[in-house]
């Protein structure tokens, strides 16, 4: 997802989809970061229902004192802020940077999107001071994770493995 509209569009089919499934399941991981929805499955639900936006900055607090996100294109900013907000995350953050890739860029030159990721983290450990860093896409977790020169400099997507 790459903005509010497309956010709310799939907050319904998800919600949808989950609704529609018959079960049983523990919990529910909201991969989308940043992503709408969370609230309307805490609703229809009666199992834990885990956001990967609010699940990476938690673990990026048992990791270091200031992190960063470093996600993809400048409209999907606002809405990281606002779910690190809601969930009370926003006062260890040091910023939610945007790399200026589209989530599907990382298909078309993975080299390329690696290093402008890692650039970016570079800069929130360097300019912001952040000594984690959360790779703020869902779809992320399944590429190789960009490493940062910077000493002390961890990552956390929030999301288990492929």
């Amino acid at each position: 997802m790459e903005g509010n509209y497309e956010s709310y569009l799939a907050a319904i089919a998800v919600m949808e989809a989950v609704r529609a499934h018959p079960g049983p399941y523990d919990a529910v991981i909201q991969a989308g970061y940043g992503e709408h929805g969370r609230e309307g499955l805490q609703e229809l639900l009666d199992v834990p229902v885990v956001d990967i936006t609010e699940a990476a900055a938690s673990t990026a607090q048992f990791l270091g004192r200031r992190y960063s996100v470093v996600t993809t294109l400048d409209r999907t900013v606002p809405l990281i802020e606002e779910r690190l907000h809601v969930a009370g995350l926003s006062a260890r953050c040091a910023s939610v940077r945007a790399s200026g890739l589209g989530v599907l860029d990382l298909e078309q030159d993975e080299k390329a999107a690696v290093d402008a990721i890692a650039e970016e983290a570079e800069l929130a450990v360097r300019e912001d001071r952040a000594e984690v860093i959360c790779l703020g896409c869902g779809a992320w977790r399944a590429s190789p994770t960009p490493s940062s020169n910077a000493p002390g400099c961890r990552s956390s997507t929030g999301s288990p493995p492929p």
